[in-house]
């Protein structure tokens, strides 16, 4: 919008909230909710300038410069940062190999979406994380999901990417969905491959 309007009145929703009042801290907190966790129930909140009670430790972490792929110079730039090299460890504790068109193909970049359900990955990567578990089968499911591995739910996915040096582990919960279908019920991974993406991770 800005660049439509070109002066401060196309600022966008942020930007005049930190210009309105130059002594809020300028960062924004997201916590996603999972509703259906049995021990830990984060309803999800957004914040402004304000930190989550519990959550003090984050304006410690490393900050991340903001990646810029060529491919996205000239349209929209997202929320996107570089995986470290090696920064996928799948379910078996081993580092999932994983090569990209970025930083000389030894990095992934990182997209952060918190508009999307799904953690999308290269289809090697989503082969490397459920392919190797007993029972798993890549096949069609519906709701328009299309092709996706599926499991038997008793499976614990643990994932963990790295990021600026720091380790982020995927609760197991993120990793699987709960799905029915003719009469049976089983688990799909929420960590999947699409179509139209094959050198980002989006989280």
């Amino acid at each position: 919008m800005r660049e439509i309007i070109d002066s401060a009145d196309g600022n966008g929703v942020l930007d005049r909230i930190f210009l309105s009042n130059t002594s809020t801290p300028n960062y924004l907190t997201t916590l996603l909710g999972r509703s259906d966790d049995p021990t830990d129930i984060y309803p999800g909140d957004i914040t402004i300038g304000e930190i989550v009670p519990g959550f003090e430790k984050i304006t410690t972490m490393p900050k991340l410069p903001v990646a810029r792929v060529s491919l996205r110079e000239k349209v929209d730039q997202h929320w996107q940062v570089l995986l470290d090299k090696d920064g996928i460890t799948g379910p078996d504790g081993k580092i999932i190999n994983a090569t990209s068109i970025v930083d000389g193909g030894k990095r992934l970049n990182v997209v952060l979406d918190t508009g999307f359900s799904l953690t999308q990955v290269p289809r090697q990567i989503a082969d490397a994380i459920y392919g190797r578990i007993p029972g798993a089968t890549f096949g069609a499911v519906g709701r328009g999901v299309g092709e996706t591995w599926k499991f038997p739910c008793d499976a614990e996915v643990n994932l963990t990417f790295s990021i600026g040096g720091v380790k982020y582990p995927i609760h197991p919960l993120d990793t699987s969905l709960d799905w029915s279908e003719n009469g049976t019920t089983f688990c799909v991974g929420s960590v999947s491959a699409p179509l139209y993406l094959c050198t980002s991770v989006v989280l």
